[in-house]
């Protein structure tokens, strides 16, 4: 685990980028969006969020093609951030739990065009544009949400067709 994530992560809030406080994805502060750079900015927010944690996201984001970059940079963290809510620090089961479904109602709340946009976190400015751009069905990122609440609840799988519905 990176010893960075327990500390206080600055970045520039002037940029319209974001400090995250502590190991808690969902706890974002000083997202500070401005309409001319608000899609920009939460890109880069995404990506240096990506970039922080312990994985390898940076060496294998440099495979990518440099337009694609941003795009993974937001899916990447919407998932680094499900899996921590599921996986990370000491809440119930019960509240990690609604903690995903908040997570995932966030995402379908901002893919509503009738619903008002959510800019208190990047991954939901930036996401729904790469969903927008590059057409991805939103049942993916259900279909990711709904293996983590697994994480929550299962430690073993009876049979190998309980393991392959977790992984599909």
């Amino acid at each position: 685990r990176d010893p960075r994530l327990m500390d206080l992560h600055r970045i520039n809030i002037a940029s319209g980028d974001a400090k995250l406080v502590g190991n808690n994805p969902g706890n974002i502060v000083g997202w500070i969006p401005d309409t001319k750079f608000q899609v920009r900015g939460a890109y880069a927010a995404c990506a240096r969020l990506a970039a922080s944690h312990y994985e390898n996201f940076p060496v294998a984001s440099a495979l990518l093609p440099s337009s694609m970059r941003p795009h993974i940079a937001a899916i990447y963290a919407f998932a680094r951030a499900a899996d921590d809510l599921a996986d990370e620090g000491h809440a119930a089961p019960a509240e990690r739990q609604r903690r995903l479904d908040d997570w995932i109602g966030r995402l379908h709340a901002a893919m509503d065009a009738r619903a008002a946009a959510d800019v208190s976190h990047p991954v939901f400015v930036a996401l729904p544009e790469t969903i927008r751009v590059h057409r991805l069905p939103l049942s993916l990122f259900d279909d990711l949400v709904s293996a983590f609440r697994q994480d929550v609840t299962t430690t073993r799988y009876e049979t190998w067709a309980d393991l392959l519905d977790y992984m599909d």
